[in-house]
């Protein structure tokens, strides 16, 4: 199993790589390895940095939807359809101020996707810029990289080799 520890806002957190289509815990969010013209796009998120695309999932979406719309909410493109690589399980039992507004142990959906059109892009309050970036040059510009996102683009590389 591969995992790595994060640093998150809400403080440390244990993160597992779950490769496939299954997950018993709760899918509280959704990312997206997204492949466009040039490579792999990316935002630049205000209070983050250089991140994939992705976010919580709304009341009645699945996990699927979600990617859909953060996609265009965030990075203003509209997506082929996402194919589900894995899940990131997030585990927040060894820190002590966790909040409890998520589960303590969830899971966040894992899609490559490809670019299906570009919209005209505009600054939001959260996202300043969108990019391309070459697939192998993301882990180093990535503002919080870990093992686990390298196995989740690995699973996206492997994805974008069959389409």
């Amino acid at each position: 199993m591969i995992t790595a520890t994060a640093d998150w806002p809400s403080g440390p957190v244990e993160l597992e790589w779950h490769p496939g289509n299954t997950t018993d815990l709760p899918v509280t969010g959704s990312h997206g390895f997204i492949f466009g013209d040039t490579g792999v796009l990316v935002v630049d998120v205000r209070s983050r940095g250089l991140t994939i695309p992705g976010g919580h999932t709304e009341a009645s979406e699945s996990p699927a939807q979600c990617i859909i719309r953060e996609s265009l909410e965030e990075a203003r493109v509209q997506i082929s359809e996402p194919v589900l690589l894995g899940h990131i399980v997030s585990d927040h039992t060894a820190n002590p101020v966790f909040d409890g507004t998520y589960p303590v142990r969830a899971a966040q959906a894992v899609f490559f996707a490809q670019v299906a059109r570009y919209l005209d892009f505009e600054e939001t309050m959260e996202v300043a810029a969108r990019t391309e970036l070459p697939v192998d040059d993301v882990p180093g510009h990535h503002h919080e990289w870990n093992a686990v996102l390298s196995a989740a683009l690995e699973a996206a590389k492997a994805a974008s080799a069959t389409k």
